[in-house]
């Protein structure tokens, strides 16, 4: 067959709703709409990959709430990393393509195991990422370690 089926090995999607778990003084409205979701990731895509026999069959989301709500502490932020867990999976479970979840999770909360547990029992989760920066210390690190 000549057509390619395209992964994308890294994208986000997200909601600075006040209903969402993203924090709209970090994230930002996308064609001044406070959501971003898996259909205008989808078309995006599609529109992108105009190429004939190049198909977009899914993805792994990567977390974005690790930079989200700078100030809060981990042990409060754990809330944020299983919302968004759940808000992605929910979300990117009613496409047709194959998605997984790379989720956040604060490993400096001494609780993170509960945390850890909790990702596990969501289908979509595959992986988690905590953005681990020295300079600049952009935008969580000041207030968790």
């Amino acid at each position: 067959s000549d057509s390619f089926e395209f992964v994308d090995p890294h994208f986000h999607i997200w909601d600075v709703s006040p209903e969402g778990p993203h924090d709209p003084e970090i994230l930002f409205p996308v064609d001044g709409r406070p959501q971003y979701l898996t259909a205008d990731y989808e078309a995006r895509m599609d529109a992108a990959l105009g190429i004939s026999g190049v198909r977009h069959v899914g993805g792994v989301f990567v977390e974005a709430a690790s930079v989200c709500h700078p100030g809060v502490s981990a042990v409060e932020h754990q809330a944020t990393c299983l919302r968004e867990a759940e808000w992605a999976a929910g979300e990117l479970g009613q496409s047709s393509r194959s998605y997984a979840v790379v989720a956040s999770a604060c490993l400096e909360d001494p609780r993170v195991g509960e945390v850890l547990r909790k990702l596990q029992g969501n289908t979509k989760v595959r992986g988690i990422r905590q953005i681990v920066n020295y300079e600049p210390s952009w935008p969580r690190n000041s207030s968790t370690g």
